[in-house]
């Protein structure tokens, strides 16, 4: 039995991705965007994933690049926790 191609995990990271982006502009609350970014950050793990394991790149840029995303998802929730809405104010 053959295990998926790059292409399908590719498509599937990429529609992970869009689930989360079109559930957090769809959910303006702050549970909506925390969805939304889990999401986003699992799609683009997956690719990443993918990438590595069809050895489009090095091992060692899967750490890397995990690292940055998680500390970018980190980065936009405190400026969402942080930030003022318009309907709270």
């Amino acid at each position: 039995m053959t295990a998926p191609g790059l292409a399908a995990w590719l498509v599937v990271g990429a529609a992970l991705f869009c689930i989360g982006v079109l559930a957090a502009v769809v959910r303006r609350d702050r549970g909506g965007v925390l969805a939304g970014l889990s999401l986003m950050l699992a799609g683009a793990a997956m690719s990443l994933a993918a990438l590595v394991r069809h050895a489009v790149l090095p091992p060692a840029a899967l750490s890397t690049l995990l690292i940055v995303l998680v500390l970018g998802g980190a980065f936009v929730l405190v400026i969402e926790m942080t930030s003022a809405r318009e309907d709270e104010s």
